[in-house]
């Protein structure tokens, strides 16, 4: 009790590769805060809105896409669906501002978990680390 489990190196060995997407700059700086100190975690890079999330997703390959439902140019979810269809192998974790119909979408569309931004510190690795296994079996 009152230990720290050590961080989870997962079947490859290797970090969790991120792709952080929220059209809030300071939104995408508070999540990389509270992921700085995961050392299963590796940011890959950022994206402000649906369309660059897609083109970067081809680039970088990420293992798992933290992406914002509402963005600007495309929506989370369409830029999810259209992610999931050309790499089903990647893991999209939602954020949402909104309980709403919206989340429910989102995991329609293929998100493993929708995480509400007010609970960001609290769920959000948990959310990353199992959205990352379910693509790594």
């Amino acid at each position: 009790m009152g230990r720290e489990q050590p961080q989870m190196q997962f079947i490859t060995g290797r970090s969790i590769r991120l792709l952080l997407v929220d059209d809030h700059a300071m939104t995408r700086i508070a999540i990389r805060g509270v992921l700085a100190n995961q050392s299963d975690i590796e940011i890959l890079g950022e994206a402000d809105d649906g369309v660059e999330a897609i083109r970067l997703a081809a680039r970088l390959q990420p293992d798992v896409i933290v992406m914002d439902i509402y963005l600007p140019r495309m929506t989370g979810i369409d830029a999810a669906r259209h992610i999931k269809t050309r790499f089903p192998r990647m893991a999209i974790v939602g954020l949402s501002a909104y309980a709403n119909e919206q989340r429910d979408t989102m995991q329609a569309v293929g998100a493993s978990a929708v995480v509400p931004k007010e609970k960001i510190v609290e769920q959000l690795h948990a959310a990353i680390r199992l959205a990352a296994q379910e693509t790594r079996r």
